[in-house]
């Protein structure tokens, strides 16, 4: 179903056919720029699919159905909360096609039927899990982190069967939080990659295990006695939370991954209608901040798996030669150690975009809404001369996937954190195997 209506400006007048693609979401945010005078017109299409009637609330403009609409058209744009959509372009009534493809038919010929279901009931899914769900798995994780233990046991009792899920201790409730948030996010997890990296990962750590117990006790220790543990997984739980509250910009580029073949093209081509930059930047930050803190660990691991030594680095930097130095040197500094050459980097490599994040950083951008076009320079003032290029939906795609590489430095905080508990003693309190992750159980 499409609605197509007409946006005034509030600013310089200018009408804007807006053909929007009316789904099942209940709540969709809306953002268009005017392609006169470049404001900002957000909105939110409120839909009610139970009476299949929606409505719209527009900041900066005034939206007049189509039909009861008479005067000159200035601009052109297709809006959806699920698809990539075409950009703004100038409105030419003897070349518009009134059958133009919708962003739906287009999305579903490039996913195939097939990825299109699996898209249509992961995102409905998740969706009604965020509306019901979330502020339970939401408290417990604030339990968790928070060390109020004597509360996790009855919380998790009311989603998690208690025969399979006893949490009698320490490690119990870190397994049972563990397994609640695969749960709940394993609907926009991409399982494929996620099952890849975290099970050759998990093996490589049996492998260390199997050569040098000790080392690994050394390793877990370290990070647990300083209490970093406990502080990684406190932020990757604030970033889950901010993720959850923006989820909806991202729809269209979720789902990307149902596509059969994703181009560069695309990012060129088409743009999304659910976010402008200024939505979505900050959690780029924060999400690259908390992956280069806890690269710290992943370098821990890296040191421990290629030189039998959790604290002794690989060569590169005169000034870093163990693993206290890393610690204390810049981020732009850690960040050179992240080449792809050693087996944990496979965590965050290529991901980790610091021109960007440093341009963002320093305010030194300008965000071209019209034409969704980020100019940037990584360092010092914004010159336009000096400034690279990048489209929102690439960066928002980029987004997506540091997001997902955050969830895989979960788990490596959470093999850690077992590894660590079982150091001091603290064992399961059934069969060991119960614990073992199964993400394709969680989607089937």
């Amino acid at each position: 179903m499409v609605d197509r209506s007409i946006l005034k400006c509030h600013v310089c007048g200018s009408l804007t056919m807006i053909r929007t693609q009316i789904g099942y979401l209940e709540r969709v945010p809306l953002r268009v720029y005017c392609g006169n005078c470049g404001i900002l017109m957000s909105g939110t299409l409120l839909t009610n699919p139970y009476e299949y009637a929606w409505d719209f609330v527009f900041n900066n403009a005034t939206r007049i159905p189509s039909k009861l609409f008479k005067e000159k058209i200035d601009y052109y744009i297709e809006a959806s909360a699920e698809f990539v959509t075409k950009k703004l372009i100038k409105y030419d009534s003897e070349t518009f096609n009134e059958s133009l493809i919708s962003p739906f038919i287009r999305g579903v010929k490039n996913m195939g039927f097939e990825n299109y279901e699996k898209f249509n009931n992961r995102l409905l899914n998740f969706s009604n899990l965020i509306k019901h769900e979330w502020p339970k798995v939401r408290r417990i994780n604030e339990l968790w982190v928070n060390g109020n233990y004597d509360y996790i046991e009855k919380e998790l009792k009311e989603v998690l069967h208690e025969k399979d899920f006893p949490c009698k201790n320490e490690l119990d409730s870190l397994v049972g939080v563990h397994k609640l948030n695969l749960m709940f996010f394993g609907n926009v997890i991409n399982e494929d990659k996620f099952i890849y990296v975290t099970n050759k990962i998990e093996k490589t750590i049996q492998e260390i295990i199997s050569r040098n117990k000790q080392g690994i006790s050394k390793l877990t220790n370290y990070f647990g006695e300083r209490r970093l543990l406990r502080l990684y997984e406190q932020k990757i739980f604030l970033q889950l939370n901010q993720f959850v509250s923006k989820f909806e910009y991202f729809i269209p580029v979720f789902g990307l991954q149902f596509y059969k073949q994703v181009s560069n093209d695309i990012f060129r081509e088409y743009g999304i209608t659910t976010a402008s930059f200024e939505d979505i930047k900050d959690l780029y930050i924060d999400t690259y901040e908390i992956a280069l803190e806890i690269y710290y660990l992943v370098i821990a691991f890296n040191n421990l798996n290629h030189r039998n030594d959790f604290k002794k680095m690989k060569c590169g930097r005169k000034d870093i030669e163990k693993l206290s130095d890393f610690e204390n040197v810049s981020k732009g500094a850690r960040l050179s150690y992240l080449t792809g050459d050693e087996e944990f980097d496979m965590l965050l490599y290529p991901h980790l975009d610091n021109k960007i994040r440093n341009a963002i950083g320093h305010n030194s951008y300008k965000y071209d809404g019209v034409s969704q076009l980020i100019s940037y320079v990584p360092g010092g003032k914004f010159d336009d001369k000096k400034a690279e290029k990048k489209h929102l939906l690439e960066f928002a795609y980029e987004c997506w996937n540091l997001f997902l590489c955050l969830v895989n430095l979960s788990e490596l905080v959470y093999i850690a954190n077992k590894i660590y508990y079982m150091s001091k003693g603290i064992g399961p309190s059934i069969d060991f195997k119960k614990y073992i992750r199964d993400l394709e159980e969680i989607n089937n």
